[in-house]
């Protein structure tokens, strides 16, 4: 297997979903996804979040 590319000297077994990078499990985050994307994919969530709230206000006034 090819190494984690945080932890180069832990053999990895997994691999992101999203990105396929090969982690190790101590990189893996929720449901087989690594922490970088899940870093990413929080992100968009809160910037969806923001515009929403700003377009339902923009709506009520």
């Amino acid at each position: 297997m090819a190494p984690c590319s945080r932890h180069p000297d832990s053999e990895t077994s997994l691999v992101c979903r999203i990105c396929s990078e090969p982690c190790c499990e101590e990189c893996s985050g929720i449901f087989g996804i690594c922490t970088h994307c899940l870093y990413k994919i929080s992100v968009v969530i809160l910037v969806v979040m923001v515009i929403v709230s700003y377009s339902a206000w923009a709506f009520l006034l």
